[in-house]
């Protein structure tokens, strides 16, 4: 499958870096090795012959820059945040879970829903991305929309988005991409009822 060239004169090309493609591959292939749990030469074999495949099946097109800031994260992940990143995530999500649990089994149910519209200052579309899908991950909160710095979320509780309006959330994005940032949120709106939005 070629890419005219038509569309390769038009676009800038992104530069690739082993060290980015080799993240890749080590991304995918511990996704391949967690969801087939099989670890004898046959899956493993199946599982690098496959991240290969995904990897010169994507080079092709990831090599193309849309827009001005669009460029590969996966060049600047630092991946000694990375290692720190997933475990503090993981734990956002087990006390997202339990604070929804607790929330849904209560007999009084409390819950009060609210949207939230912030800015936030990261510095590429990938990053920023990345930030709404780590708000969606996390249990009690949902991405409904970013529109270039702004974004909005739902929360089943206002305490459920701590993480994201106090600059926590968005500060280990910005560390995973090398940046470092102190007041990365700002112009927070709570919504607590439809007569605002």
């Amino acid at each position: 499958m070629a890419v005219s060239k038509d569309i390769m004169t038009r676009y800038q090309r992104r530069v690739h870096t082993w060290r980015g493609i080799a993240l890749q591959g080590i991304a995918l292939m511990g996704v391949w090795l967690v969801l087939s749990g099989h670890f004898d030469l046959f899956h493993v074999g199946a599982g690098v012959v496959s991240v290969a495949v995904v990897l010169w099946m994507n080079g092709r097109i990831s090599s193309i820059q849309f827009f001005k800031d669009d460029f590969s994260e996966w060049e600047q992940l630092r991946f000694e945040h990375l290692l720190r990143f997933i475990p503090w995530l993981i734990r956002e999500i087990v006390e997202g879970s339990v604070q929804v649990a607790s929330a849904a089994l209560h007999p009084r149910m409390p819950i009060a829903p609210v949207m939230i519209r912030f800015r936030v200052k990261l510095p590429t579309v990938g990053a920023k991305v990345l930030l709404g899908n780590v708000i969606t991950l996390t249990p009690g909160t949902v991405t409904l929309g970013i529109e270039a710095d702004e974004f909005l979320i739902h929360a089943l509780r206002r305490s459920s988005a701590d993480s994201i309006i106090d600059g926590t959330m968005p500060r280990w994005i910005a560390q995973l991409i090398d940046e470092e940032g102190e007041n990365l949120v700002s112009e927070v709106h709570v919504i607590a009822s439809s007569t605002e939005v």
